[in-house]
């Protein structure tokens, strides 16, 4: 998340004040909120509400987010997650790698997606059937 105030819709792909703002305003994400227009004036409003900390203090095992929004100078959400989803700690499942990548790729490549897991799947059956026969 490099970019706290981007100035077209592509950069905001790595906001998340612009991702928020995206799920707030429309509710929901899609490949076609990235694009090179500037971004609307609703959002740069938007984002001055919203505080970022990036450098919270850390040890190896912990990737801490914390997201604090304000309305009117007054904090109306703060929340701070310890280890937030997708980090080795809290791992996506794998309905959720296959949403994302159905959403990703706009479900134009779901069969090759399922060829693939097949593939792996008859790959780890036939090593589990030869750590088996090793007993």
């Amino acid at each position: 998340m490099t970019h706290r105030f981007p100035k077209t819709c592509l950069e905001g792909k790595f906001s998340i004040e612009y991702l928020l703002w995206l799920v707030l305003s429309k509710g929901s994400v899609e490949s076609s909120d990235f694009s090179e227009e500037k971004t609307f004036t609703d959002f740069r409003e938007f984002a001055q509400k919203i505080s970022r900390f990036n450098d919270l203090p850390s040890d190896d095992s912990t990737r801490p987010i914390r997201l604090i929004i304000r309305s009117n100078h007054q904090i109306i959400f703060d929340q701070l997650v310890q280890y937030p989803k997708g980090s080795p700690q809290n791992p996506l499942s794998s309905r959720e790698h296959f949403a994302k990548y159905h959403q990703l790729t706009q479900g134009k490549l779901d069969a090759i997606y399922w060829q693939l897991m097949e593939k792996i799947l008859l790959k780890l059956s036939e090593f589990f059937e030869k750590i088996t026969l090793l007993d």
